[in-house]
């Protein structure tokens, strides 16, 4: 179990572009409430700011 889930069932997912995540992360919930027997479902947003990649 990774650590930062709190729940039976945890996705994580990751993007480079934030918006590309928030929109993923909404398309996941409402997947995810169609499940029978899925309950509390919920997005939790980690940070708003996306890794600063430096070269």
């Amino acid at each position: 179990m990774t650590s930062d889930i709190r729940g039976d069932v945890g996705i994580k997912i990751y993007s480079e572009y934030f918006e590309t995540f928030v929109e993923l992360g909404e398309q996941v919930e409402h997947v995810m409430t169609t499940i029978p027997g899925a309950t509390d479902v919920a997005v939790e947003q980690i940070t708003a700011n996306p890794p600063c990649r430096l070269r």
